[in-house]
């Protein structure tokens, strides 16, 4: 399966594809992972990029992971717009898209419902895939306030960070529990334990794509 990952530091933070990509090795899955990401940059100018162009329509992608700027968060229209461009370039390939919804900054967690709305909205109107990152992020800091999920910037992901949001993209993308999976270093196995848990109890795994998947908790 070959899988791309377009965005810009919350996609490249820790290698978090990579992640990923190890996870489903691991899980005896046999994946080909590429990211295009660089610092700060949106979806609309991945959209004008000719690196990005072209590794959309001749890289024979299974799917494509379209992760907008969220620090700060230009708003619905704004993402649907630039998302729609990198969208309609994948619908002439045979790649599945998936929107990457992020999480709000430790700084203005209440941020997190308009992401949530926007990412949603978003998903339905394109008829893409959504992974609810961001909600699942929240939930399971609002449980558990003693784990770490954040950079010291308090916006990016930490290595926990980073490892829930490949947790959360393997149970989209192989329709599978994630309970069970070896922890990666430096995650703890009790932190891996509880993040699988937790992405297991939102069933994204039982989603079918490409429908949205809708979790609902507090905010």
């Amino acid at each position: 399966m070959r899988i791309l990952f377009i965005g810009n530091s919350h996609t490249f933070a820790n290698d978090m594809p990579f992640t990923f990509a190890q996870i489903a090795t691991n899980q005896g899955e046999d994946v080909d992972v590429v990211m295009l990401a660089s610092p700060g940059v949106t979806l609309g100018w991945h959209a004008q990029h000719p690196e990005t162009r072209a590794n959309i329509t001749k890289g024979n992608w299974d799917y494509i992971i379209l992760q907008q700027v969220a620090h700060p968060f230009a708003g619905f229209e704004n993402l649907l717009t630039e998302a729609r461009q990198l969208v309609k370039i994948i619908q002439t390939t045979k790649a599945k898209p998936i929107l990457f919804m992020p999480w709000a900054s430790a700084k203005v967690p209440s941020a997190q419902r308009e992401l949530e709305d926007s990412y949603l909205l978003a998903s339905e109107k394109l008829q893409t895939a959504l992974a609810p990152i961001g909600t699942i992020w929240w939930q399971l800091l609002n449980e558990h306030p003693s784990l770490n999920l954040f950079d010291p910037d308090q916006e990016h992901a930490n290595a926990t960070g980073s490892y829930l949001a490949a947790c959360i993209f393997y149970s989209l993308i192989f329709q599978r529990s994630p309970e069970g999976i070896s922890p990666i270093s430096p995650v703890s196995s009790q932190e891996a334990q509880l993040i699988q848990q937790y992405v297991a109890m939102s069933h994204i795994y039982r989603a079918q794509n490409p429908s949205p998947v809708q979790i609902t908790g507090s905010r």
